[in-house]
């Protein structure tokens, strides 16, 4: 219902905002500028709701919304730069249900490509920053959950990005693509490039207060600490990132935090503090249907009630995670979970 209310909210401002001039003949006519100026006002709106949808880890909702808004923005009085922030925004929300759930990625490519089309048309930098940005999140997604293709394809893309961002001295953009340059070469295990990208990421967002981009960096650099078997320097900063999505309300990946917190946990060995964010992200999944993290919250629970023994509790949980990994055909994820069933099969 609310979601409906909103729609019907835009609608009116568009008809509300339309700025009409008589003629002597008392006829109404519609100034073209004015209603380039009305659609505007209309995609704005639904670009912020649709970022809020995003932020709470509304994806589909965010979708239903902006696939909608493609029809505005195919109206000829549409600008070019409103149609690109369209079709950019909502690749960039089918890049994000390519990494939550393993689907979208035909689509993500297929509306960023349109985006990045028509930005290099009208030389809009910003635009074309943001196709490159999530077309390379896009074919990263692809490898890391699917292994298709390779980690150089995303990393060209941010390369780009970056470059662009740099030229426009945006500064949370640049600490974006370092962000996003740095996970690529942590993937291809070459950390001190990636910490290097990290760090820079961490100073800038830290100089200008972008508390999301923060969070990542500060997650990131977390992850390489626990790779060097520092897991109290990595919880302090997987706490840190945690504390700052909560902050901004980023819930979108708040589960993907919480597993990590829980992570740091159940290497201590605190099984009772490892539950509890383990089991935090497996409600946050459920609640925002994000399958692959269900699958992820699903086989961590696994892992701690095998550690403790706890053997049919750890056989619910990864029989639901094998079976939803079969669902979304999440291939590393039934691989991981026949390997744990294995060998507690006869436990």
């Amino acid at each position: 219902m609310k979601f409906k209310i909103a729609i019907l909210l835009i609608y009116l401002t568009f008809f509300n905002s339309l700025t009409f001039s008589a003629s002597n003949s008392q006829q109404s006519s519609i100034k073209i500028d004015s209603l380039q100026n009305s659609y505007s006002e209309i995609l704005d709106n639904i670009h912020s709701i649709s970022e809020y949808y995003y932020y709470q880890g509304r994806l589909n909702d965010a979708i239903k919304l902006l696939s909608g808004a493609t029809k505005i923005a195919e109206m000829k009085e549409v600008t070019e730069h409103d149609r690109s922030s369209v079709y950019n925004q909502l690749g960039k929300i089918y890049a994000f249900n390519c990494f939550t759930s393993n689907t979208g990625y035909d689509e993500a490519i297929k509306y960023l490509n349109k985006g990045e089309k028509i930005a290099e048309r009208t030389d809009n930098k910003m635009q074309i920053a943001n196709s490159l940005t999530f077309l390379g999140f896009t074919y990263y997604s692809q490898k890391y959950n699917t292994d298709k293709g390779d980690y150089d394809i995303p990393l060209n893309y941010f390369l780009r990005g970056l470059k662009i961002r740099k030229e426009l001295n945006d500064t949370r953009g640049i600490a974006e693509s370092d962000i996003y340059t740095g996970i690529i070469y942590e993937r291809k295990d070459n950390t001190d490039e990636a910490l290097k990208y990290y760090k820079n990421a961490l100073e800038i967002s830290s100089k200008y207060n972008h508390k999301l981009e923060k969070s990542y960096a500060t997650r990131h650099i977390a992850f390489i600490r626990q790779a060097n078997g520092d897991l109290d320097g990595a919880l302090d900063y997987f706490l840190e990132s945690l504390k700052l999505r909560e902050e901004v309300g980023f819930k979108i990946y708040l589960h993907f935090s919480n597993l990590t917190v829980g992570g740091i946990y159940e290497a201590k060995k605190q099984y009772d503090k490892a539950i509890k964010y383990y089991s935090q992200a497996y409600e946050i999944s459920k609640l925002l249907d994000a399958k692959r993290v269900i699958v992820l919250s699903t086989i961590s629970l696994g892992d701690v009630y095998t550690a403790e023994n706890n053997y049919e509790k750890a056989k619910i949980f990864l029989n639901e995670a094998l079976k939803v990994s079969k669902e979304i055909n999440y291939k590393h994820g039934v691989e991981l979970v026949n390997r744990r069933l294995k060998k507690i099969m006869n436990k």
